[in-house]
Order: structure tokens, then C-alpha cells, then sequence
């Protein structure tokens, strides 16, 4: 009876001490042959396939940096100090700014395309409107651009503006309608210069629809107004205040003039 209980006991420390030993191996797997193939992280993932991750990341951005350099003709110095101008700049930012520059052959050095940071912490690399002036004037199809605006005022500003690209392959000419109630923020530069704001703003997309440049739309904060029923309400009202005010002013002008013909009538 003594033996078989310490075959019992023997057994069952042999158990302990196989548990131990997984315990401390667990962070390893282990091939046929004995040899260690990959240490697990504490998530369970492999490090190898995240060391293997980070590598492709680090030579995509190396492909990308090497193929900005080449189409603007700098250094790779250069490039990358613009690229950390600001500090902490997400790679992906950096990544889409490489492609844009490379895609578009933007020059970042005289301010065709940017990086800029909001203040809610949001990211966006995005074409300037040198940037957007260079890829209208360089296209080889471009015939010429105009733009009109709405006599009705809103604020003392036009309630839209208009812009139209011409290309010599088309028959018609592109064009695009912009609303300041829709746009507008509450940036200070919108405060001082509304018009070329606006101006700019259809720049954009006009020449987006009319040589088919796809880049993301410009990124509104929090502070940005938004298009609410409220505000079109708003934007509606003073519109039609405003015509009304027009229709007033041209039926007494017509009035005026009818009077001043009647009076020289009588006079002859």
C-alpha cells in the first residue's frame, strides 16, 4: 500500500513539474525538431509577423520618400526635414503626402501641397492653391477658366460663386456652384477674406471634376459651421429679403422714368 501510494506521489509531482516547465516555455513554439521557432508577444500574435509588418511599413515609406525625391529632383535630407516640420506627424499623413506629391508632381518647397494639423488633433496632407493653379495651367487639355457670382448678397457677399473650366476635347465647359453658407468656416482668414475664400474653394473643385484629381475633401472642424436647416433658413430669408429689395428698387426706378418721360411729354 506504501508503494503504490508513493508511485502516486511520484506521478504526481512528475505532473507538477511538466505544468512548470509549459509555464515557462508557453511564450515559445516549438518544432518537430526541438528547435525555437518564434516568441509570442502577450497578445497571443507572433513577433515575427509584427517585426515582418513593421518592416513593410518601413519600406513602403522608404519607396515612397525615394520616388518624391526623384520627381522633385532634392535630397532626401530636404524632403524629410519638410515632412517633420511638424512634430509628430502620423506616418500615414506622410505617406499620403509622398503619393500626392509624386502622383501630381507637387513641389512642397514653393507651396503647392502641405501638411497641416487642426486643432482637434486631426491630420491632412492637402493641395494649396498653387498647387491647384499649377495642375490647371499644366494640363494639356486646359482651354481657359471663368467664374461668376450671385448679385444677391448675403452679409454684403455673394450667396454663391461659379466656375467653369474649359477643355479643348470637350464640347461644354465643366462647371461647379459653390454656397458660402455651405463652406464657410469660422477661420479667421474667412473673416477677412471671404471672396478669394470662396474663390478658391471652387478652384478646387472645379478642377476636380474637370481633370478627375481625386484627393480628400477638405477636413471641417468642429468649429466649422455646418449646413443645418437653420442656417439655409437663415441664408434663404436674407436672399429673399435681399431680391425683394432689388424688385422694390428696379419697379421705382421704372416708375422714375415714366414720370420724367410723362413731364417731357407735357413740356413739348
Amino acid at each position: 500500500m506504501e508503494k503504490t501510494m508513493d508511485m502516486n506521489t511520484a506521478v504526481s509531482l512528475l505532473n507538477i513539474t511538466e505544468d512548470l516547465l509549459d509555464n515557462e516555455v508557453s511564450g515559445f513554439e516549438i518544432n518537430q525538431s526541438g528547435k525555437e521557432v518564434n516568441q509570442a508577444t502577450s497578445n497571443g500574435k507572433p513577433k515575427q509577423a509584427r517585426s515582418k509588418r513593421i518592416k513593410t511599413e518601413v519600406g513602403t515609406y522608404e519607396k515612397l520618400l525615394a520616388s518624391a525625391v526623384k520627381k522633385l529632383g532634392c535630397t532626401v535630407s530636404e524632403l524629410t526635414c519638410w515632412l517633420n516640420k511638424l512634430s509628430n506627424t502620423p506616418e500615414a499623413v506622410k505617406h499620403n503626402a509622398l503619393r500626392l506629391i509624386t502622383k501630381h508632381e507637387l513641389d512642397p518647397f514653393s507651396d503647392e501641397i502641405t501638411i497641416y494639423r487642426y486643432e482637434d488633433g486631426h491630420w491632412q496632407a492637402f493641395i494649396t492653391i498653387n498647387g491647384w493653379s499649377k495642375l490647371i495651367n499644366s494640363h494639356p487639355t486646359f482651354s481657359g477658366i471663368s467664374f461668376t457670382e450671385s448679385t444677391e448678397l448675403v452679409n454684403g457677399m455673394p450667396s454663391w460663386m461659379g466656375c467653369a473650366i474649359y477643355r479643348n476635347d470637350r464640347v461644354v465647359p465643366i462647371e461647379v456652384k459653390e454656397y458660402l453658407c455651405e463652406i464657410q468656416t469660422e477661420h479667421s482668414i474667412w473673416k477677412e477674406m471671404p471672396r478669394r475664400m470662396l474663390r478658391h474653394r471652387i478652384i478646387a473643385q472645379c478642377a476636380r471634376l474637370a481633370f478627375g484629381v481625386s484627393v480628400p475633401e477638405p477636413y471641417a472642424t468642429s468649429k466649422s459651421k455646418t449646413v443645418t436647416p437653420k442656417c439655409l433658413g437663415q441664408c434663404k430669408l436674407q436672399i429673399l429679403k435681399q431680391s425683394r429689395v432689388d424688385t422694390l428698387k428696379a419697379q421705382l426706378k421704372q416708375e422714375s422714368n415714366q414720370t420724367v418721360i410723362s413731364i417731357n411729354a407735357k413740356c413739348g
